[in-house]
């Protein structure tokens, strides 16, 4: 039994709006459009990534893709000839019978527990047994915002584990789901204060910290920190360089004399933007880690 049907057609940027126009007229319960221009969108958008994979930039094909999902009991016959009428068309119309399947379910067979140092990250429907050294972070990773699997995360989860986390006060800047600011007090921070501008983060966040049970040692706020005066012994801050230059001047009010910051987010070809600006704020390196295009520092302050 077909439980939707898709239609599929190939056209430029102009045309898509007109097909999309056209699939809504008979009550298209969505539509997808892939345009591969996109990416110059993207790149032109220098705010927030540092790294865009050059296979993207490799653009010979224009051509839109435009998809419908419809009911199954549609009239394709009649869809189909509204389609060929229009000028903008650049192959022939693809019609699919597809079923329905329970991906709020069956994605979660991709996350298992990982493993990065004596922290476990672990999804919450998986049974982890922990050893006495290891420590369960438990996370919703449907959520993203940070789930431990980008290297630029992975490596300040590493990092974290190189110093003594005991008693240390922990400042997480950018929080995302809080990840950093978690799993410092799970590893045995005396408190954490986790921030972000992204309210849904916030939200994110806040669910995260009620799931391992640390309510009492953390606090989460949808805010900006760049006039804050507090101090922490630990500050995260998993952005970008051009973010992470900006920062360095409020770091060196945030974070103590001979206290942490963890950097990371940072492409190899600005590796030596960030720790000028760090240095010149009062910072040196104390470690660091590269995994593939990215670099995660672990800077004390003087």
């Amino acid at each position: 039994m077909k439980d939707y049907i898709e239609i599929e057609v190939t056209t430029d940027k102009e045309g898509a709006d007109f097909l999309s126009a056209l699939f809504f007229d008979f009550n298209a319960d969505g539509v997808e459009i892939k345009d591969p221009t996109e990416i110059e969108n993207v790149i032109a958008d220098k705010g927030f990534w540092d790294y865009v994979d050059e296979s993207l930039l490799n653009i010979n094909d224009t051509s839109v893709a435009v998809k419908a999902f419809f009911k199954p009991n549609v009239n394709v016959d009649e869809i189909v000839k509204a389609i060929d009428e229009l000028d903008c068309v650049k192959s022939d119309v693809k019609v699919f019978e597809k079923k329905s399947e329970d991906w709020s379910i069956k994605w979660r067979a991709f996350y298992k527990p990982r493993k990065i140092g004596n922290l476990i990250i672990k999804p919450e429907w998986e049974e982890y047994n922990a050893s006495d050294n290891e420590v369960v972070f438990t996370i919703e990773p449907g959520q993203a915002f940070g789930t431990g699997e980008h290297e630029s995360t992975s490596m300040c989860l590493e990092l974290a584990q190189k110093i003594e986390l005991k008693d240390k006060t922990v400042l997480d800047i950018g929080c995302g789901s809080g990840i950093l600011g978690i799993s410092a007090v799970l590893l045995g921070a005396k408190s954490a204060v986790l921030t972000d501008l992204d309210s849904k983060a916030v939200e994110i966040a806040k669910n995260n910290v009620e799931k391992n049970g640390v309510g009492e040692k953390i606090k989460v706020l949808c805010e900006d920190l760049s006039t804050s005066n507090e101090k922490y012994d630990v500050v995260f801050a998993n952005l970008t360089a051009d973010l992470l230059i900006r920062l360095s001047k409020q770091a060196s009010i945030n974070v103590k004399n001979g206290g942490y910051m963890f950097v990371s987010g940072i492409i190899k070809e600005r590796e030596r933007e960030v720790i000028d600006a760090f240095s010149t704020v009062g910072f040196k390196v104390k470690d660091t880690k590269s995994i593939n295009s990215w670099t995660a520092y672990i800077l004390r302050k003087a």
